[in-house]
This record gives C-alpha cells, sequence and structure tokens, in this order.
C-alpha cells in the first residue's frame, strides 16, 4: 500500500517551513512507521542535521535537473513509507521547471502528495501560494493546506488571507487552513543551536524549556491529527489512553514517555493535560506520574 508524501513548502525564507517540517517529523513517528526525510536545503540542512540520525534522510538539491532524478529515486524504492519533503527558499524557479516530474511520479504510484504551505502576514507568500496553486495544485492527489505560522501573530492578524479569495479557492478545492502554534523563542532557538530532534529535546532541555516544549508538542499534535489524514493513537503507560475529543493521542516509550525521573513528571503531566484540553483523568495520571 502506498503512503502519502508531504511536501512543506512557502516558497520564501523565514516563514517557519523547518520548524513545521519538523514538528511533522515528531507527529509521523509517534503516529506509526518512521517517516523519510527528503531536505532539498542543502546549504544549510536543518531538518536533516536534527533527524538525519533518527530516521532515514537525503539531502537533494532540487535546482537541478538531477537533484529531481535522484528525489523520485527515493521515493520510487520507498511506496510503503510515508515521506516529507522540506523544501528551501526560493525553490518555486525548481518547482515551475522540474515539478512535474514529482507529480509524475506519485501518479505513478498511485500516492497522494500533501502540501503543508506555511504562511506569515505578507503579500510575497500569498502570490507565491497562489502561482503554486496555479501550477500544480490541479491534480485530484495534490491536496494543498495552508498553516498559518501564529508565530507572526494571532489568527486575526493574518487578515489579508483571511479575506482573500485565496482563501476560498484552496477550501474549494478540499484544502483547509490550519493555525501552526507559536513556541518562545527560547525553545526555537534552542533547537536550531542543538540540532535536536524534538523527542530528544524533551528529554535534554531544561525544566522550563521542557515544559514549553511539551505544550507546543501537545498544540501541533492536534493540529496534524486533524488535517494531516494520519491516524494518531499512543499508549500512555501501561495501556490507558488519554482521549482528547475524537483522537487517542499515545506516547510510545520507545520515544521517552512517559517513563520520566521525578524532575520530569510536571512537564509530562502538562503534556498530556494540553492534549486533552486541559482535563486528565486520574487514572491516566496515576500511570503517567508512576511509571
Amino acid at each position: 500500500m502506498t503512503q502519502p508524501t508531504f511536501l512543506v513548502g512557502g516558497g520564501k525564507g523565514g516563514v517557519g517551513k523547518s520548524t513545521v517540517s519538523m514538528a511533522l517529523l515528531d507527529f509521523l513517528i509517534v503516529g506509526g512507521e518512521p517517516p523519510l526525510l527528503i531536505e532539498t536545503d542543502t546549504s544549510a540542512p536543518d531538518v536533516w542535521k536534527a533527524y538525519g540520525t533518527e530516521i532515514e534522510g537525503h539531502c537533494v538539491d532540487l535546482e537541478q535537473k538531477d537533484g529531481w532524478l535522484e528525489m523520485l529515486e527515493v521515493i520510487g524504492r520507498n511506496a510503503a513509507t510515508r515521506i516529507v519533503i522540506n523544501t528551501k527558499a526560493a525553490n518555486q524557479v525548481g518547482l515551475r521547471k522540474f515539478g512535474g516530474m514529482l507529480f509524475e511520479g506519485v501518479r505513478l504510484q498511485d500516492r497522494e502528495l500533501v502540501v503543508l504551505w506555511v504562511i506569515d502576514r505578507k503579500r510575497d507568500g500569498l502570490e507565491l501560494l497562489a502561482s503554486f496553486l496555479d501550477s500544480f495544485a490541479a491534480d485530484p492527489r495534490v491536496v494543498v493546506h495552508v498553516a498559518r505560522n501564529l508565530y507572526w501573530g494571532d489568527e486575526a492578524k493574518f487578515d489579508m488571507f483571511n479575506a482573500a479569495d485565496l482563501k476560498k479557492n484552496i477550501e474549494a478545492r478540499g484544502g483547509k487552513i490550519v493555525n501552526f502554534p507559536d513556541v518562545a523563542d527560547r525553545v526555537a532557538e534552542s533547537l536550531n543551536k542543538s540540532r535536536l530532534p524534538i523527542h530528544t529535546a524533551m528529554t535534554e532541555f531544561s525544566f522550563a524549556l521542557r515544559i514549553e516544549l511539551a505544550r507546543w508538542q501537545a498544540e501541533y499534535r492536534r493540529t496534524f491529527a486533524g488535517r494531516s489524514g494520519v491516524a494518531m493513537r499512543v499508549e500512555v503507560g501501561s495501556g490507558d489512553v488519554v482521549t482528547p475529543g475524537t483522537q487517542d493521542i499515545t506516547y510510545p516509550a520507545r520515544l521517552g514517555w512517559p517513563h520520566v525521573p521525578g524532575d520530569r513528571q510536571p512537564a509530562a503531566a502538562a503534556f498530556v493535560r494540553s492534549a486533552c484540553g486541559g482535563r486528565l483523568g486520574g487514572d491516566a495520571r496515576r500511570v503517567l506520574l508512576q511509571s
């Protein structure tokens, strides 16, 4: 059975593509078999440096046709694996010239291409998104979701996009508009400097940063669980399940949850409480804190 390919785009630098890619990888690792990473920012491969030792990863240059062929070879060998493509800034030239090769590849594999397009509040990002839709989103296998990166302000501040026909166009095509949660600058900077995968940072960061990281992780996992089409179910402790709304959220022991030393218990509790919309049942709490 073929698995979806996720392409994280934005068309320009600084909107948060790498952060979204790292969060998506974290979500997919918890949700099942490890995904495969294709890093296309060969000059600053931050996502690959963080996750290259955790999962299979490849760095390819999509400004050259050979890079697209290399990527297609990887995709062709991994039909049963979920793939995350982290795109570099200003990659729209390569997409226009060679992107048809990717869409032909997903067609031949009968694989869905899920695009997560990250935006800030500026007009140029919306223009790049409109160009992408006009060029590549007509294929029914391509689903385009837009992620408002709340680092740039709350949802209401994205007024240019919120009122645009572009938003209606995306929704008419079956795409969703989601809010990607903000995280404290200290956590973002620590992730960038340490180049740790998120689940490792959850065990190695300082106490305060782990609490903020847990809150952020729970929020983006809820976002992805509702929009990515990937079922997410993780067991808490010895099998108890915490259910936020209609989603069963789990934390497998291989990622370090919830078997935590004493100083991490408040962060663990905050993580599960956030995931459950503030509701943390007694049994689940006891399992979490006594593991």
